[in-house]
């Protein structure tokens, strides 16, 4: 009886011992099977496929300075030759903005509505109404349906947000970067990036921003793969502007 059960315990631990390896992925980790991933495969996950973006023109639209106030307005337009997409456009960093045309408008719109309703008020009323009437234009980022062309009002300022930071002029001379993220409904399609010139003196120090031109300095497109849009984020391209400026 003994024997019996003894051999019973043998063949019991034998079962659990062969079920431990089992589970424990066949063997040490060493001689554990390895997935392997050919170098095509990783290039498809890891890299995201884009083209020179080459069918388009840029203009410098207006120029608008304001001397008492310092206030500078610089317009360019981007004309696309065989697409017609959505974008979002971003400045570089918090001591510059955009002006928002959509708000400029509906601003424009309820002021003159107002001076109508109200044609004997005062010079003193009409500018209290226009702070209380008019919201702000200058922001970091504005979102278009652009058709075949783009405007764009860039401004060497910051937001309203970000004034506290608004050193000396010299720092204003540093905001000439932008970049536009081209779309089509929500799929990031392309990207542009922008540099108003600076001119710098001899010693380094910064002159003057150059409203006389806009330099591309890297338009590339996402192309489509197997007919689908490839997954891009706003941070993949956030972080390919970063280097570009970073190498620049």
């Amino acid at each position: 009886m003994k024997r019996v059960k003894r051999l019973l315990t043998a063949v019991f631990a034998v079962f659990v011992l062969s079920n431990l390896v089992i589970m424990s992925g066949c063997g040490t980790e060493d001689e554990k099977p390895k997935t392997k991933t050919s170098s095509a495969d990783k290039e498809a996950v890891n890299s995201i496929k884009e083209t020179k973006l080459e069918n388009y023109k840029t203009n410098i639209k207006s120029i608008y300075i304001h001397e008492a106030s310092g206030m500078v307005l610089f317009s360019f337009e981007i004309k696309f030759n065989g697409i017609s997409p959505s974008y979002e456009a971003y400045v570089c960093n918090d001591m510059s903005s955009l002006i928002d045309k959509k708000v400029q408008e509906e601003n424009s719109k309820n002021f003159n509505a107002f001076k109508e309703e109200n044609s004997d008020i005062s010079e003193e009323e009409l500018n209290k109404a226009y702070n209380s009437i008019c919201k702000t234009v200058f922001f970091m980022n504005v979102s278009y349906d652009a058709g075949e062309s783009v405007e764009i009002d860039w401004v060497p300022q910051p937001t309203e947000e970000n004034s506290s930071k608004y050193s000396s002029y010299e720092e204003v001379l540093k905001t000439g970067y932008m970049y536009l993220v081209l779309k089509d409904g929500e799929n990031i399609t392309g990207f542009m990036v922008f540099e108003i010139p600076v001119s710098v003196t001899d010693k380094g120090e910064y002159k003057k921003i150059s409203y006389e031109t806009v330099n591309v300095l890297e338009a590339v497109t996402f192309e489509k793969t197997d007919g689908k849009y490839q997954n891009v984020s706003l941070d993949y391209v956030k972080s390919r502007v970063d280097n570009i400026l970073e190498n620049k």
